[in-house]
């Protein structure tokens, strides 16, 4: 007999699992002990000794507060196990316009799916079509955990009898486990209140609900809803039909056949897998109108940002401003580059513009530049990526090098280059802070040429010159790091006489 729980076979499913996720706490810790703990698994396994741990519990607040359930590392490793086995069974038996959680799939490729729709439905715009958008309500908490074990155990004696008594006992343990009894609630424990019960797994029996954020749940959700594909696809004989989870867009020339499919599909919901349609998340519009899906307004030559989307950028972008800006004296703003401000920052931007890329979204962009000007002072477009301004090269030569870099890349400032607990100005910088904050010359430094100092303790510093002068004036400064033979150094601040954006 051929076992499912081989070293081999969980030393591959670990691999999976760590992928993207090695640095993380919990898979060093795991890797710290890797023979030990990988063994460990499957001697547990193989003498059918495996208990889940208690997960770690969190709730998110976008798109809506939702709880998430985080397993332990040695749970996900299970998980990957169960699911590089069962994948390769029901892979061929999705229909081909389910798009969630499956490789060559994703929400764009569902949204372009629904465009090519809309052409074939109205004939490239040139007769009316209608679509019918619909969602199961509280689909993860409402699925039926019996039915889903029958679905999958109907699949294993068909296709994997050597080892259907193994995965038997491990979907059962899985599928069966109530992960809310002994979850560890963490993050703003508050936020918890906030989520509704019917939206929560603290408030479910165990006979239904999967736990969002297990990977097994995204895939167990594919099985599940199958059915309602296969209904729809061979008995309704539906042709433009797209599901995401439990989001349902259909397509059709006349509104009367999505009406009477949606009846049908809600009988065979109800009666099949005990589950309903959302009547608030039901619309039904014509194609002309646009659909609401995945992040999109979609419409049949084009793609549009959904208002909330801009809405919540505009919010991240507001709140890194109110930590990043500050205004001084004279109409002057007083831009700071605090290291992890900055890189969220960089990574809301660069996580939007990915998003916004495969809608008409150019108009969107110049009105949140407009709104947020001081974006300009942090970040540049680079093609398809978002460099920062206070980026410097890793590696320097000299310090007469690294000076020079700096001096080129803010020529049109007042430079202020800290070395050592100086502030010191060479080239065209020297005759500049010379006459600004009037400054002696002093000895020079070699590679450099003559230049000018001022401690970073002087009391210029206390009342600047440059405020009311109107003067760009760029702090560098020193880090903890190297850059090639001379210490690291970052823009810190930036000051620049301009309205607070």
């Amino acid at each position: 007999m051929v076992s499912l729980f081989t070293f081999e076979n969980v030393h591959r499913a670990y691999l999976d699992c760590r992928r993207g996720k090695r640095n993380s706490r919990s898979a060093l810790e795991f890797e710290a002990r890797l023979e030990e703990n990988l063994f460990g698994l499957c001697d547990e396994l193989q003498n059918r000794t495996y208990r889940p741990q208690p997960s770690i519990c969190f709730v998110t607040e976008r798109p809506k507060h939702r709880e998430i359930f985080a397993g332990e590392f040695r749970d996900r490793v299970v998980h990957h196990l169960i699911v590089s086995r069962l994948e390769p069974m029901w892979e061929p038996a999705f229909i081909h316009d389910s798009y969630a959680c499956r490789k060559g799939k994703g929400t764009h490729a569902a949204v372009y799916k629904l465009q090519q729709f809309f052409r074939e439905a109205t004939a490239n715009g040139s007769r009316p079509a209608w679509c019918l958008h619909c969602d199961v309500r509280s689909y993860f908490l409402k699925i039926d955990k019996a039915i889903l074990l029958d679905r999958l155990r109907h699949r294993l004696r068909k296709r994997a009898p050597e080892w259907r008594s193994e995965m038997d006992w491990l979907l059962e343990r899985v599928v069966m486990r109530d992960t809310a009894s002994d979850a560890v609630r963490k993050g703003q424990l508050d936020l918890f209140d906030l989520v509704p019960p019917h939206k929560s797994l603290f408030h479910t029996e165990n006979k239904t609900g999967l736990p969002i954020g297990n990977y097994t749940s995204q895939f167990f959700a594919n099985v599940y809803l199958d059915a309602l594909d296969q209904f729809a696809k061979h008995t309704l004989k539906i042709r433009h039909y797209v599901r995401y989870v439990d989001d349902v867009v259909m397509v059709a020339e006349d509104h009367g056949d999505l009406e009477r499919w949606e009846a049908a599909m809600k009988e065979f919901l109800s009666a099949n897998l005990r589950l309903e349609w959302n009547p608030q998340s039901r619309r039904l519009a014509p194609v002309s109108n646009g659909c609401d899906f995945l992040g999109y307004i979609v419409f049949r030559n084009g793609l549009r940002v959904r208002r909330r989307t801009v809405a919540h950028c505009s919010e991240k972008l507001a709140a890194a401003r109110r930590v990043l800006v500050r205004p001084a004296r004279g109409g002057v703003a007083c831009f700071q580059y605090d290291e992890e401000t900055v890189a969220a920052l960089q990574a809301t931007v660069a996580s939007y513009d990915g998003q916004f890329r495969h809608a008409c979204a150019a108009a969107v962009w110049r009105r949140l530049f407009s709104r947020f000007p001081y974006l300009r002072f942090y970040l540049r477009r680079d093609g398809h990526r978002w460099r920062r301004l206070d980026a410097a090269p890793k590696r320097f030569s000299n310090l007469p090098e690294q000076y020079g870099w700096f001096a080129r890349k803010f020529r049109r400032c007042l430079l202020m280059f800290r070395i050592g607990a100086f502030y010191e100005f060479f080239q065209e910088q020297r005759e500049r802070a010379a006459r600004t904050l009037d400054l002696r010359e002093g000895r020079g430094r070699r590679g450099i040429g003559p230049g000018v100092g001022l401690h970073y303790r002087s009391k210029a510093l206390r009342n600047p010159k440059w405020l009311s002068a109107a003067i760009p004036v760029a702090f560098v400064e020193p880090t903890t790091g190297v850059a090639g033979n001379v210490p690291q150094r970052k823009l810190t601040r930036l000051y620049v006489k301009l309205p607070c954006g």
